[in-house]
């Protein structure tokens, strides 16, 4: 059993909610301005 991994993983996954995040408030920023 690896702990470390697991727990990278998340943090991973964490990051691409976060870039998923940002690109869908950059839509809205850029259509709400349009």
């Amino acid at each position: 059993n690896v702990p470390s991994k697991s727990t990278g993983n998340i943090t991973i996954n964490i990051q691409k909610l976060i870039s998923k995040a940002n690109e869908i408030g950059n839509r809205f920023l850029t259509t709400s301005d349009l």
